[in-house]
């Protein structure tokens, strides 16, 4: 699946999709009792960037996708319409694999296995995002929880990372 080409996505979009973020994740807490966009949205933004540069991925897709990465999963007010409307149907498709569960969609969670191979089988530029998501989120775990959640998390993180390799999804590129 293509995003878009380097010329359709522009800066002012990823402007759009920042501030876009940041105001439905308003009031949102991580795990360290700091604000979520803050202390998720924008390290995941800023390591997928860095991680995408070097590949030579579209920067501006990945930023955008990095975004919005959560705003389906966590956002019960943010629909597929809002998504399409703003950003277009590529993004939108890049969104959806990316979230897990939609927060607006009872029981819409899938399993592990469908969801890695979702993601597996998407543009270079959402399994980057996926990646970033994941080493943001086992980087800041020691500094956001207490030992008991960190050890559950780690075990999942752990077992998760089987996924990364199974379906390709830069498996190199996870510690």
């Amino acid at each position: 699946m293509k995003i878009a080409s380097r010329n359709v996505i522009d800066q002012s979009l990823v402007d759009k999709a920042r501030i876009f973020a940041q105001l439905h994740h308003t009031g949102q807490l991580y795990g360290d009792g700091n604000d979520y966009f803050l202390a998720h949205i924008e390290p995941v933004v800023a390591k997928a960037i860095s991680l995408a540069q070097p590949l030579g991925l579209d920067l501006h897709a990945v930023a955008i996708l990095a975004y919005l990465h959560d705003v389906l999963e966590d956002c019960e007010e943010v629909t597929f319409e809002m998504i399409d409307e703003l950003f277009g149907k590529n993004i939108l498709d890049g969104v959806v694999l990316l979230s897990n569960r939609i927060a607006s969609i009872p029981n819409s969670a899938k399993s592990m296995d469908e969801y890695f191979s979702l993601i597996g089988h998407a543009s270079p530029e959402i399994k980057l995002v996926k990646v970033a998501d994941r080493i943001m989120n086992v980087d800041l775990l020691p500094i956001r929880l207490d030992k008991q959640k960190m050890i559950a998390l780690t075990e999942k993180y752990n077992e998760q990372k089987m996924y990364f390799q199974k379906y390709n999804i830069y498996p190199e590129l996870l510690s």
